[in-house]
């Protein structure tokens, strides 16, 4: 049996991500970068001007333009050069495996600056990456502004977000309040994989960033995917090499 609730059972992430990624085939196969992974895991978006005419992928990705999603022309505020861009900026997801679309990344047609909230890039649980935005172009993904956004690379990675105790069971609500099962508490001492985190496990915490042995007011957290773990290392050493940004972590508190 699996450790699993069918929405989070690691053997069935791949086959999830597949299927939101092969209802939107306007975000493409293509290479990012020169990151060593397989291309079937790199996806961008372009914009509906370099796809043929009345294609499927043309088709969809106007529909998703009429819908206030995805439309690459209405995402960024702005384009900064390669040098000014000084830092990357790694965000994670409170909404289970579902995309861009659900969270950031909406642009209705009348979308103002102050709303354009998108980052550059997402890795889903599955390892794969889909660049919306080159990393030169920037729009709002943090609370800092037009003075400090504009200046970094965002990266956001697909997770639950916080999950709670009951019973033996740890449980997560999603965007709509419905709660499921993400695992059992013992997951971790069956699964290869670490299954969450325990912010009150000193072991973990080894640079004492949770004092309070929770991160806004929850102690458990699932574990990002093996998957993803490698594929945002790659991402982050090919932006840093591209960008001349240092390949080190800045104080917590900045």
């Amino acid at each position: 049996m699996s450790l699993y609730s069918d929405n989070c059972d690691i053997s069935k992430i791949s086959k999830i991500v597949y299927d939101y990624l092969d209802d939107r085939p306007y975000l493409i196969e293509e290479q990012i970068f020169d990151i060593d992974l397989p291309i079937t895991k790199m996806r961008k978006l372009k914009k509906i001007d370099e796809y043929t005419k009345d294609s499927k992928p043309f088709n969809l990705l106007r529909l998703a333009i009429q819908n206030g999603t995805f439309n690459k022309k209405l995402m960024p505020i702005g384009k900064k050069d390669k040098k000014d861009k000084k830092a990357i900026c790694l965000h994670f997801t409170a909404g289970a495996y579902e995309g861009a679309d659900g969270t950031t990344c909406n642009t209705p047609s009348d979308i103002v600056d102050a709303d354009r909230h998108a980052v550059n890039y997402w890795v889903y649980r599955d390892g794969t990456i889909v660049e919306y935005m080159e990393p030169e172009y920037w729009a709002h993904h943090s609370n800092c502004g037009d003075e400090y956004n504009p200046k970094v690379i965002a990266i956001e990675i697909v997770n639950y977000g916080p999950i709670y105790l009951e019973g033996s069971d740890l449980k997560w609500v999603d965007s709509k309040g419905e709660i499921y099962t993400y695992c059992e508490l013992d997951a971790a001492l069956k699964s290869p994989d670490k299954a969450y985190i325990d912010l009150m496990d000193n072991d973990y915490d080894k640079l004492g960033r949770y004092k309070k042995n929770s991160y806004r007011g929850y102690r458990y957290y699932p574990a990002f995917a093996s998957e993803q773990v490698v594929s945002v290392a790659k991402l982050l050493k090919s932006l840093c090499n591209e960008y001349d940004i240092p390949y080190r972590f800045l104080p917590y508190d900045m």
